[in-house]
């Protein structure tokens, strides 16, 4: 089984789904089918220009839309109804849309995918209501639905969203204000990194009927997922920053990367707990700066590579998801799901991309 063509088939599959959620072109019944009140006699035109238009800005940029796709796969690997469950696929990449928006606001971004922030584009009020829009919206989803399913069955689905969102808001909050010391106070705040991942498992779970043994293995896998995911996104940005250091001197871009935000990644925390007192204070001063001085950012390099801090941060990730995984398997049936979880997985702690 070849990943890559995996993935390109969910995403192929997730476009169309997502398009016939949210069309391009918003029309009447779309709008009294998605707000109430005054609001359901609102001008299609008006919404698409405020809203929907921004969204599709995003989408249309690319994105591999892994989380509709893990949510369909993790269906399939526990024997679900695919085809019934399918339509709920798009929640997962409508809400991740809406944290990117809401990130890049916060981290006072530039770009996302190559092109300007949605807040450089419209401005941060338009911007933080886009993005409003896409943590809430999503969840009517499964209202449409509501004749299928026991009332219970939608009532713990809902729960599932609201309190995964929770989680990650706090999460971030505890990010924005207060640095990881320590490799605990790390791996805590990758929560917001696998919240996503988290509510399309036990979503997948829950509208599966699956029992709540799988829910809380599955949940553990997934938590496993997300950090390994944001540890190999921290090696990544160092990687790029080192390579296109060296190529493009003076571009912009260059320095948006984890050196000049100053984060106390995984690879940071275990640099600090090898080196000595002097690169230490010399590595926090640099990341402190927020700088764009290249030959301080290749001194700061210099030190992580010294105490091979990157390689410890990617075994880490690797014994986090291979530890998950082996208590999930049991849970799981042969078959080709099931494969494909265990090759994605593997891709997530691998990945270069």
């Amino acid at each position: 089984m070849e990943l890559k063509k995996e993935l390109l088939k969910g995403k192929k599959q997730s476009d169309q789904i997502i398009e016939s959620l949210l069309p391009r072109e918003i029309n009447k019944e779309w709008v009294s089918q998605t707000f109430t009140g005054p609001l359901s006699d609102c001008n299609p035109k008006l919404v698409e220009e405020i809203l929907t238009k921004h969204v599709w800005d995003l989408v249309d940029r690319g994105g591999k839309r892994i989380r509709p796709t893990f949510f369909l796969w993790v269906v399939k690997a526990i024997g679900g109804d695919i085809e019934k469950l399918k339509y709920f696929s798009p929640i997962f990449e409508f809400v991740h849309t809406g944290t990117l928006i809401i990130d890049d606001i916060q981290d006072k971004g530039e770009f996302r995918r190559g092109k300007p922030c949605l807040h450089k584009k419209i401005g941060v009020d338009n911007a933080i209501n886009v993005g409003n829009f896409l943590y809430f919206w999503p969840l009517s989803i499964l209202d449409k639905k509501r004749g299928e399913f026991e009332p219970q069955v939608l009532l713990d689905a809902y729960q599932i969203c609201i309190q995964e969102m929770t989680n990650a808001l706090l999460a971030q909050s505890i990010d924005t204000n207060q640095k990881s010391s320590n490799e605990k106070e790390y791996l805590e705040l990758c929560t917001k990194t696998s919240f996503m991942l988290t509510m399309a498992a036990k979503m997948a779970v829950v509208l599966s009927g699956g029992s709540k043994d799988l829910l809380r293995v599955i949940s553990k896998f997934t938590e496993a997922m997300g950090t390994a995911y944001q540890i190999q996104d921290d090696i990544l940005g160092l990687t790029f920053t080192q390579k296109q250091g060296k190529q493009n001197k003076q571009q912009d871009d260059v320095f948006d990367h984890d050196i000049k935000e100053g984060k106390m990644s995984l690879i940071i925390i275990y640099t600090l707990e090898k080196a000595t007192p002097e690169e230490q204070r010399r590595l926090i001063r640099i990341l402190n700066k927020h700088t764009d001085d290249i030959e301080e950012i290749k001194e700061a390099l210099q030190i992580i590579d010294k105490y091979e801090s990157k390689e410890r941060a990617e075994k880490k990730a690797e014994q986090l998801v291979s530890e998950a995984w082996s208590t999930l398997e049991g849970f799981l049936p042969e078959s080709t799901a099931k494969d494909k979880l265990y090759a994605l997985m593997k891709y997530i702690t691998k990945r270069k991309t």
